[in-house]
Formats: C-alpha cells, structure tokens, sequence
C-alpha cells in the first residue's frame, strides 16, 4: 500500500480535483427551504460563510436535507466539494448520505464531475488502508463506496498482493464486520463472501498471524483468520 504520507498527499489533491469539476457551480441569489425544517439563520449561514470556511456543524443539517427540503441541484453541486472535503477526513460519517444523493440525483451529472468524485472515493480507499487506525474504519467506508460503484469487488482485490500491517488490520476489521452482517442478502455482503471464499482473506491473515511480533495484534489476526476459513467452508 502506498505510505500515509503520500495517500494523504494524493487525497488532498483528489479533493482538489473535485472542487476544479464543480467550481462552475455558483449559489443562485437565494436558497429555498422548507420554513418548517430549516431556520432563516442556518439558510443565512449558507449564503454567507465562504464555501471552503463551511465547518461541518454548518453543512451537516444542509447534507441531510439537500434536494428535499433544502435547496435543488445548483446548490447541493455547489457545497458538495466542501460536504465531501470533509467526508473523507473523517470529521464526521453521517453525511455518508451524500454520496447517495449525488447517485440518485446526479444521474445526468458530467462525465468529469463524476470522474472527480470517483477518482476521490479511490483514492480515500487508499489513504484508509494506508494507516491504521484511519480517520474512518475501513468497513464502513467499503460500505460506502460499494453503493457507489454496486460492486465492491475491486476495493477488497487490492488486499490480494499488498499486506503490509496496516492493511491487514483494516482487512481483519472488514471480516469482524462481515461477521455481524452474514445473514443480510444486499450485494456488498455477497460480493464479500465471494472474496472470502477465494482464500485470499484467510491466506493474507494466516501469514500476518505468524509474522506479528505483537501479542495483541496476533490475536486480531487469528481471530479474523478463523472467520475467514469458516466463512470460506460454510
């Protein structure tokens, strides 16, 4: 995997990249909102405070109720660099939503703006499996890019020949989480299975248990190595 360093190098300028797509995307002379829901004085906060000063206690209300009742397409554009930005630091998971909306709402969205949003949601993988632990845990960020791409498939391959520690200890979180989620029949989980019973998952952890200097480290290892052959047999 790549050096915390350098991820966080090549995340920064990911973000960079999605804020170049959507800077076209200017706010219009007024934000509509559903007066029930949303105070004049957060609407007013949006309108004022500068886009890339926008702390998240200002945005997270706004990610929620983006293009429902707050706001349309122009404006949701217009902040996501920002929602985003502070998404993949890992500042705050529950605007995970986000990502959602924007496939739900953005299916007529540039090729280059996606193109952006992608290369960033690469990229945080990466910077996520680069140190351990990680701003946010690498099953809920799974999560989230499986809902993105529909398939998860290519995120668990790069385990297949890059095993350094901090990978495997985010690889054995993934099999504590499978764990909990083994019955549930949504696509990401299956495609987990998949993985798993290919034996990489149990060859990478068996090797990892037996190289661990460790004590504590080793038993994460085995444990998630036992998960992993029994899930791969059953």
């Amino acid at each position: 995997m790549n050096e915390p360093q350098s991820a966080a190098a090549a995340l920064k300028q990911a973000v960079e990249g999605v804020y170049a797509a959507f800077a076209h995307h200017r706010l219009p002379a007024a934000i509509e909102y559903c007066e029930h829901c949303v105070s004049a004085e957060e609407n007013e906060v949006l309108m004022t405070v500068p886009l890339r000063e926008l702390s998240i206690e200002q945005l997270r209300r706004y990610a929620w109720k983006a293009m429902t009742t707050w706001g349309g397409d122009a404006e949701f554009r217009h902040f996501l660099p920002r929602i985003l930005e502070h998404l993949v630091a890992g500042e705050v998971w529950d605007t995970q939503d986000v990502i959602r909306k924007a496939a739900n709402y953005g299916v007529g969205w540039p090729p280059a703006e996606w193109a952006a949003i992608d290369r960033l949601l690469d990229v945080w993988w990466m910077a996520t499996l680069a140190a351990y632990p990680a701003p946010a845990a690498a099953p809920q960020v799974l999560e989230l890019l499986a809902d993105r791409s529909g398939d998860p498939w290519r995120y668990l391959t790069l385990w297949d020949d890059h095993a350094d520690e901090a990978s495997v200890r985010h690889l054995a979180d993934v099999m504590r989480n499978h764990a909990q989620s083994i019955e549930t029949d949504d696509e990401w989980p299956r495609r987990v299975r998949e993985w798993i019973a290919s034996g990489i998952p149990a060859r990478i952890l068996e090797m990892a248990t037996l190289n661990a200097t460790d004590q504590k480290i080793a038993a994460e290892y085995s444990q998630a190595y036992e998960y992993a052959v029994w899930t791969q047999h059953r």
